[in-house]
């Protein structure tokens, strides 16, 4: 290419003589060894390959930029496809957590779901089951006289309402107590023959069922006599109301188990034989101190017939802010408690469950009252730790009924012998006794004397018999 810019051919004669050389510009040195056209077409081929040569540089370079933003695009695509990813990955764990917590609304059992303060369907769903159960224990009952809780020669009738008694000294307790609340309840002298023997009043539910309500029973009950009006507890005259002795007669006892007052009126006569005393005023109560449930009690020993009513329609005013003593009476199915179902567990002999739902040791053991006669049959169906027999015959056989003892236990029985009408004696024992020191003890022979003898089996099929001795 010349200066100017115009491309020039420049033939050059090689030593030989023979040679021409064409050069085009400064490249592409031709040997020329033929005709001048032969050059011609071998300059234009030249030119060709030039072109071709530009034009192959001009495609390189536009694949070069494709290749390059092939890349890119290829870069970008790698990118989004990360980020796609991620994204993917944080779906399926939000979906997890999701899950998770879905299932924690559906079935977590205890503790409040997630942090909230709210609680799974599952545990509203148990709860609701729990309460349905509570619901279904507790049913109401109609306070009456307790055939459970009565001297054996007492009859009752009358929805349990009227009791005849023998004519020897028996007692009969309601079959609900309470610790807590007013009440008011009344009985009726209906017919027979009055006594001074005869009390109506409150006691504990152990109270002895062959003794007089408040004078001779050391119980704490409170006792009301017919004849005299006379009020006792464990035989000390702590006030008088009046008398019941006319058949027909209603004596109305109200009751403030809070406060632990009694007042006691005949008819619509003053009550605790005053004309001040008022239970609504809490002025002229007798106060005891029994902190249990105490129940309605009657006792006599004459051929009587008392009536009582603890529902309403009362012979007498009820005071203001008393209850009919069958107010709040409720006794309690209990529900079986599985590892699958919620329910409710009763306190078995020797527990206590307070107000407060706490299950504790009882500090009192159950005794349980037998009246003697000829044959006393101790039936150990469902054994408990105390008995109290009175002998009321002059001679009498004493034997276990319906005893077995499970395996791995023992059982340790205490008895209190008392003498009911005086020189009475036990003639034959229990052929599995045996007794420490070999023979049976001479129990005592005054009224009133009480002996303590303890019975123990540890296989079964005997009892070793201690004597303790006389306590009075």
């Amino acid at each position: 290419m010349s200066s100017d810019g115009t491309t020039r051919l420049i033939f050059t004669m090689q030593s030989d003589q023979s040679t021409l050389v064409a050069n085009f510009g400064p490249f592409l040195p031709l040997p020329i060894s033929g005709t001048l056209q032969n050059v011609l077409n071998l300059v234009n081929n030249a030119e060709s390959s030039v072109t071709n040569a530009i034009n192959s540089a001009s495609a390189a370079n536009i694949s070069a930029t494709n290749a390059a933003a092939s890349a890119t695009a290829a870069n970008t695509s790698a990118n989004d496809a990360a980020a796609s990813a991620t994204a993917a990955s944080t779906s399926a764990t939000t979906s997890g957590n999701y899950s998770t917590l879905a299932q924690s609304w559906a079935s977590q059992a205890t503790g409040p779901v997630n942090g909230t303060t709210s609680y799974s369907s599952y545990y509203y769903s148990e709860q609701s089951q729990y309460w349905a159960g509570v619901s279904q224990a507790v049913v109401a009952i109609t306070a009456s006289l307790d055939p459970a809780n009565k001297y054996s020669g007492i009859t009752l009738s009358n929805g349990n309402l009227t009791a005849t008694f023998p004519g020897t000294q028996a007692g009969i307790l309601g079959n609900v107590g309470y610790s807590a609340g007013k009440y008011y309840f009344e009985v009726t002298f209906t017919s027979g023959n009055n006594s001074g023997n005869a009390s109506v009043g409150i006691a504990p539910y152990n109270e002895p069922l062959t003794n007089q309500i408040g004078y001779d029973d050391n119980s704490g009950a409170v006792g009301c006599f017919q004849n005299s009006g006379n009020i006792y507890i464990n035989g000390s005259n702590k006030g008088s109301a009046s008398s019941f002795s006319t058949v027909g007669n209603v004596l109305g006892v109200a009751v403030d188990l809070d406060d632990k007052l009694v007042w006691f009126r005949t008819g619509t006569g003053n009550w605790n034989g005053s004309g001040t005393a008022d239970p609504v005023a809490k002025v002229g109560g007798i106060s005891y101190t029994d902190t249990g449930k105490m129940y309605p009690a009657i006792c006599t020993d004459s051929s009587t017939v008392f009536t009582a009513n603890f529902t309403g329609n009362f012979a007498g005013t009820k005071p203001a802010g008393y209850y009919p003593w069958t107010t709040d009476a409720y006794h309690y199915v209990v529900p079986v408690a599985t590892a699958a179902t919620p329910g409710i567990v009763s306190a078995g002999p020797g527990l206590i469950v307070n107000t407060q739902g706490q299950l504790s040791a009882d500090s009192y053991y159950d005794l349980a009252q037998v009246s003697g006669s000829s044959t006393i049959s101790i039936d150990l169906t469902t054994p408990v730790p105390g008995y109290h027999v009175v002998l009321n015959a002059a001679t009498a056989t004493f034997s276990f009924a319906n005893f077995s003892l499970p395996t791995g236990k023992a059982l340790r029985l205490t008895f209190y012998f008392e003498q009911g009408t005086g020189s009475n004696t036990i003639t034959s024992w229990d052929s599995r006794i045996h007794w420490v020191g070999g023979s049976p003890p001479v129990l005592g022979y005054t009224i009133g004397n009480r002996n303590v003898v303890e019975f123990e089996s540890i296989d079964g099929t005997t009892f070793a018999g201690y004597y303790v001795g006389q306590i009075n």
